[in-house]
């Protein structure tokens, strides 16, 4: 019995080590050529991503908690927009959210693909009606 529990105690030490050892990779592309699409990520810089992807001509916009309705407006007004509010609800956003798009249109669609609101943009007046989804009397066609 002694012989079965100083195994036993011995192969609880010895198999963690030994596990542990196995893990450790000092650099897995040591002595490797890579073809130059399969870099590792830590060699990519800004210059590799699309100026699309990079962020520098994104719009921003931070939702705050308050009703759609204001955060719409305030997102509109800093871009210059106008909100015709035709729905026949108003909606809370319950969180802060970081909102990201190309232009002001995509990052409304964006807000309200949550609720069950549609958009149509007027780009030359810069304006935005805003009008329930099941609701007809407001499409315009």
């Amino acid at each position: 019995m002694r012989k079965i529990l100083s195994i036993f105690i011995t192969t609880l030490i010895i198999l963690p080590v030994a596990a542990y050892a196995t893990w450790q990779v000092a650099d897995p592309f040591h002595g490797t050529k890579l073809h130059p699409d399969l870099q590792p990520a830590s060699t990519i810089n800004a210059s590799d991503v699309p100026v699309v992807y990079q962020g520098s001509s994104q719009y921003l916009f931070t939702t705050q908690k308050a009703w759609l309705t204001t955060n719409l407006t305030n997102m509109a007004r800093a871009y210059g927009w106008r909100v015709n509010w035709k729905a026949n609800r108003n909606y809370h956003v319950l969180l802060a959210t970081k909102l990201s798009g190309k232009n002001f249109p995509d990052m409304a669609k964006e807000l309200l693909s949550h609720y069950s609101l549609k958009a149509y943009f007027n780009r030359r007046t810069r304006a935005m009606t805003v009008i329930d989804t099941h609701h007809s009397k407001y499409i315009y066609k």
